[in-house]
């Protein structure tokens, strides 16, 4: 039984929450929190498997709230439950103790799932909020390159600058291929890059999740790609995300 504290300012938010979980046989609502510190003390003596915490509230916000919980080695998992999607609440979350990131528009459809996915000790991340965490991935990783090709360039100058082109011609034949893509291999292509499972781009098309693989071994074929944070990269290349 996965038991849960629901903490926010707002009690028809609560309320909701607690009437979708109650339908649930392997989730039991433990108690309520209407702002951060009512939280931390509840953490404490409840000691629940899973803390839904807003970020906003009075006094002691969910951010800080957060951090305090973190900081008393409960074995209690926060997942941040908020309207927020900017970038910068995202990371201060993650930085705070969070253990996932979830937007309350998607409540209805995600909720469960994040909880459950927490309460295993992995890290639920709304599927909007992953290109974040690529982009900076790719970023970084684009950097280390550069920098990695900079020092190449000044004992082997020529063999870096075969290097350069080999990758400008990759670049190139992906940018040509990806024109070689259906309808639908492009569709599959921009969910993939936005963080969607098989399961969920399956049910936004209509199509089986074997149908999703189909489309998405021949998508990645064509545009010679073995992995999703390639398929990342090249949809912010070309604007799509």
């Amino acid at each position: 039984m996965i038991k849960v504290l629901v903490s926010d300012d707002h009690s028809l938010v609560r309320k909701g929450i607690m009437t979708l979980l109650d339908n649930e046989s392997d989730i039991k609502v433990v108690g309520e929190a209407t702002n951060g510190k009512e939280a931390v003390k509840k953490a404490r003596k409840l000691k629940p498997d899973v803390i839904l915490m807003d970020l906003s509230m009075p006094g002691i916000d969910g951010m800080e709230a957060t951090r305090k919980i973190t900081a008393s080695n409960l074995k209690s998992k926060v997942l941040i439950l908020t309207v927020h999607e900017e970038e910068g609440y995202f990371k201060e979350a993650l930085e705070a103790g969070g253990s996932g990131y979830i937007l309350k528009k998607a409540a209805d459809v995600e909720l469960l799932s994040a909880i459950r996915a927490v309460y295993r000790e992995e890290v639920f991340i709304y599927p909007s909020m992953t290109k974040i965490l690529l982009s900076n991935y790719l970023t970084t990783e684009d950097n280390n390159k550069i920098n990695k090709k900079n020092r190449d360039q000044k004992e082997k100058c020529l063999s870096c600058q075969q290097e350069n082109k080999n990758e400008i011609d990759e670049n190139q034949d992906q940018d040509d291929n990806y024109s070689l893509l259906s309808n639908r291999e492009r569709e599959v292509f921009e969910l993939v890059a936005k963080g969607y499972t098989n399961k969920q781009i399956g049910q936004k098309l209509v199509i089986s999740v074997k149908t999703v693989e189909t489309h998405k071994f021949r998508m990645m074929k064509k545009l010679e790609l073995n992995k999703r944070s390639e398929i990342v990269r090249l949809a912010i290349k070309k604007g799509i995300l």
